[in-house]
């Protein structure tokens, strides 16, 4: 085969892959800018299929524990030529109070998030004692920020903990310790080992979290739908947006309970939504802040009837 033929096949194959790539990227492009954007609507939400709302948890979720752990490990990396935070983190990670600590703040979120007795006990607080309500959902907001806080910086101690003990000990002679990183191939596979281990280990303590979020604060969407005919569906679960060109709608967000409702999309007049919000795991009440004129107490009618009486003298005065 001759240089021109070699240069007309692969210019052949590189057309074809360029006329195929281009698409494919581009699709993939308006995929994740439409479905991987950090904020969404409820609304939009219920308008995606659920393998795009699995895939953008996923990827959301990975991207924002791996941004975190890496800003912790810069935070806590060990300079030898500037100031540092590692040595005085490594003061508190290897004194003997730092392991009860993390187990015990462990412990108590997954407590907090699987255990349906400590859920219902904490519902009930809530419920009771309005004076409370505030202290107790900052005060559970405040322990899954020090379990972030707690483990990253445990995530970013240790890993760079074990990138200055290879630099010292395969004479990688990085001033920095997250440089190492650069070097790996000195690196032995047993190390490599260690910090992959550690990076999955991290990942996996905020599992937890997101079922603790959800118990302190959700919000789910429900669906008023009307018909052509006239048929109002009120305050509806949209359980799936795209089914045969319809949608199922049900009493309840739980695909598996019965009395759920197909409705082709081309009967659909008017669709509206709106929000029902959850604290603890159970329903907010929406009240409205108007007091009736008979629910007044004893000082405020008397108030009311002063009201009454100086407008009554300054109208009989105008006259």
């Amino acid at each position: 085969m001759t240089d021109q033929n070699i240069q007309w096949v692969f210019s052949g194959i590189g057309a074809t892959a360029i006329a195929i790539g281009i698409p494919i990227i581009t699709a993939a492009i308006s995929f994740m800018l439409k479905n991987l954007r950090f904020f969404m609507s409820e609304e939009e939400k219920l308008h995606t299929n659920g393998t795009t709302r699995a895939f953008r948890i996923l990827t959301l979720s990975i991207f924002s524990v791996l941004f975190t752990g890496l800003y912790f490990c810069i935070l806590t990396n060990n300079d030898i030529q500037s100031f540092s935070l590692f040595p005085y983190i490594e003061i508190f990670f290897k004194s003997s109070i730092s392991l009860p600590f993390g187990v015990s703040i462990f412990i108590v979120v997954l407590i907090v998030a699987f255990v349906p007795r400590i859920k219902n006990r904490i519902a009930i607080i809530d419920e009771r004692s309005s004076s409370k309500n505030q202290s107790l959902l900052t005060s559970l907001f405040l322990l899954m920020v020090l379990y972030i806080l707690f483990f990253s910086l445990a995530f970013g101690y240790f890993i760079n903990a074990i990138l200055s003990d290879a630099n010292l000990r395969f004479s990688i002679n990085q001033e920095n310790s997250l440089l190492v990183l650069l070097q790996l191939s000195k690196i032995p596979i047993s190390y490599k080992f260690i910090l992959f281990s550690l990076s999955l280990i991290y990942l996996m303590l905020f599992l937890p979290l997101r079922k603790f979020w959800y118990f302190l604060s959700h919000s789910k969407v429900q669906v008023n739908i009307l018909l052509m005919d006239g048929t109002l569906y009120s305050s509806k679960y949209l359980l799936n947006s795209d089914l045969d060109n319809c949608i199922l709608i049900g009493d309840s967000d739980n695909l598996f309970t019965p009395d759920k409702i197909l409705i082709p999309k081309n009967n659909i007049k008017q669709t509206s939504f709106n929000s029902v919000h959850y604290r603890f795991g159970r329903r907010i009440p929406i009240s409205t802040n108007i007091t009736l004129p008979e629910q007044f107490n004893s000082d405020e009618k008397r108030i009311l009837k002063a009201i009454k009486e100086n407008n009554r003298v300054f109208l009989l005065s105008k006259k």
